[in-house]
């Protein structure tokens, strides 16, 4: 299994000041055997106009942005997975980056493992859109044997994982707005391994516009509100 093609899942809401810098993040990917689904999820900004145009200067990347009603973050990703073509799926935020190392390593980790419910590369947080060079070598790779204990930094909002698998837990909780992304990754780790690689190669832009961590969220739309879901795995 060679020579995957990898899914980019983004969804975006009020990001046009951002999602440049975000696709060019990925057009920027030494792994080219990929697809960009943008699901514009309502923006009342110029966020749909923007990703249009970034992906069209770029003819030679297969990509497309999708325009639906507001539905939250959930059920724009949930969009995206249905209209992928590629059988794994990378997610990543409008607002996101990635260092130009990160395909090739999650194509590498589907490739060593390709079993796996959930692959995760390792995050952090910058300001501005000016990517580290320099990247520490893996001092833990493959699959997390104490995945509970292991939480923080490797299941972010560019986890990964394969179409099939997304499907079968039940796409996004479409009811939450907060916690939905951490409620998928439990939800794909309870149903399978979590596989690695902890080079810090995804980067949480901290200086960005409508950070969802600058809203005060109702607990309806927040993971807790629905913590009996998680009863039958206990």
């Amino acid at each position: 299994m060679t020579n995957i093609q990898i899914s980019i899942v983004i969804p975006l809401y009020n990001k046009q000041n951002s999602i440049a810098a975000t696709l060019q993040s990925v057009f920027a990917q030494t792994y080219t055997n990929y697809e960009v689904i943008v699901v514009d999820d309502g923006s009342t900004d110029d966020s749909y106009a923007v990703a249009k145009q970034v992906i069209g200067d770029k003819l030679e990347v297969r990509g497309k942005v999708i325009q639906k009603a507001n539905g939250g973050v959930s059920s724009a990703r949930n969009a995206g997975i249905m209209a992928a073509s590629g059988e794994y799926i990378a997610f990543l935020d409008g607002d996101d980056l990635w260092h130009p190392e990160y395909l090739a390593t999650l194509h590498q980790l589907i490739v060593d493992y390709p079993d796996a419910a959930i692959y995760g590369i390792g995050f952090s947080t910058m300001v501005g859109d000016e990517i580290p060079k320099v990247v520490e070598p893996s001092t833990m790779r493959g699959e997390l044997l104490d995945v509970w204990n292991n939480y923080p930094g490797f299941w972010t909002g560019s986890s990964s994982s394969s179409r099939t698998r997304l499907i079968e837990v039940g796409l996004f909780d479409t009811r939450m707005t907060h916690g939905e992304d951490i409620d998928m990754w439990w939800r794909l780790l309870l149903s399978g391994k979590g596989v690695i690689d902890n080079r810090v190669l995804a980067y949480y832009r901290q200086d960005t516009e409508n950070r969802a961590m600058n809203r005060v969220i109702p607990l309806e739309k927040h993971i807790p509100y629905y913590i009996d879901k998680y009863a039958e795995a206990r």
